[in-house]
């Protein structure tokens, strides 16, 4: 039996399984990473990869949290730098689907279908935890829109919700044909940022003919 790790060396090994995980996870998915392609890759024995996680999907839920939280600051910072009109927000809600969408790690659990397999793994409490924190950020970040009345009043968990289902869509551009994708989804963007915003002009009036043709 080897010897305990010290602080130092569980510091660094759980740093490098983030590292390593991270690229094997983009790179063949949850479902077809395995431990002993992890534990290799961070050149650990696959014994004491269980003194830091549980399973890979813990593994996997931890890297994907901070990926969150980095996005989450950089939507932030852009849903702050402008003055909340109508075409603004619309603006807003592009930028952010891109961001999402242009994460190697998002897409690859939800093209390979890994969600549910990390879900299963994944104890209650701490999915639980990990939905607290994402509605106290979404009520956070516009409470003060909402406060100076620039922004209907919405729970959080719905605005959350509305931009998970921006995502999904995203992935289904083929089922619902390219040729019409991007006018159907600008469309519901203007439905949206026209409905809950309540300055400036209207996005609608200015696509509403392009919709028609």
């Amino acid at each position: 039996m080897g010897r305990p790790f010290n602080e130092d060396e569980k510091e660094a090994i759980k740093n490098n399984l983030l590292e390593k995980g991270r690229a094997l996870f983009v790179k063949k998915g949850l479902k077809n990473t395995t431990i002993e392609e992890l534990t290799q890759s961070s050149g650990i024995a696959q014994g004491s990869f269980y003194a830091f996680y549980g399973s890979k999907e813990e593994l996997y839920f931890e890297i994907l949290e901070s990926e969150e939280k980095q996005i989450s600051q950089l939507i932030e910072k852009q849903l702050l730098s402008f003055d909340m009109t109508r075409r603004n927000f619309k603006k807003f809600l592009f930028q952010t689907i891109e961001l999402i969408t242009g994460n190697p790690l998002l897409i690859s659990l939800l093209n390979v279908n890994d969600y549910q397999a990390m879900i299963s793994k994944i104890p209650d409490e701490k999915l639980q935890e990990h939905l607290r924190k994402e509605y106290k950020f979404t009520d956070r970040l516009i409470y003060q829109f909402q406060k100076e009345k620039y922004m209907k009043h919405i729970r959080p968990e719905i605005l959350s919700g509305l931009l998970y289902a921006l995502f999904l869509l995203q992935l289904h551009r083929d089922e619902i044909g390219t040729g019409v994708f991007t006018d159907m989804f600008e469309f519901l963007i203007d439905i949206i940022s026209d409905t809950l915003i309540n300055n400036g002009m209207k996005n609608f009036n200015e696509t509403e003919d392009d919709y028609s043709k």
